[in-house]
């Protein structure tokens, strides 16, 4: 009776050890199914980043190229106007001398009235 008691005893702590053992491994199981799932998501939101980085790093590419072709653009204009400017210049330079020219004309033509007088 008394080996039976030890016995049923012992039986009696093995069962609760493992009820415990059972609780833990399944609290354990629990929290790597929650650390996977986390990793899981983790791994679609760094997949998402690197997508979205590709797709920015593309955009910058051809904005650069834009900016570029907008640049060279701009220089165009700039030495096309600078010549512009160099042309009026000219232009009023000329009209400055032909002013002059036509005034020599006209103090002439005063000479001549003036001995036909």
């Amino acid at each position: 009776m008394d080996s039976t008691n030890v016995l049923s005893m012992g039986a009696v702590l093995l069962k609760k050890s493992s009820e415990l053992a059972k609780k833990g491994v399944e609290q354990e199981a629990n929290e790597l199914f929650q650390g996977s799932a986390a990793i899981e998501e983790m791994t679609a939101t760094i997949s998402e980043v690197a997508n979205n980085t590709t797709k920015t790093s593309a955009k910058v590419e051809s904005l650069h190229i834009d900016c570029k072709s907008a640049t060279d653009s701009m220089s165009q204009t700039m030495q096309q106007v600078s010549k512009l400017a160099d042309d009026v210049s000219a232009s009023a330079t000329a009209a400055s001398e032909l002013a002059k020219e036509a005034e020599q004309i006209s103090v002439v033509m005063q000479k001549i009235q003036g001995i036909a007088d």
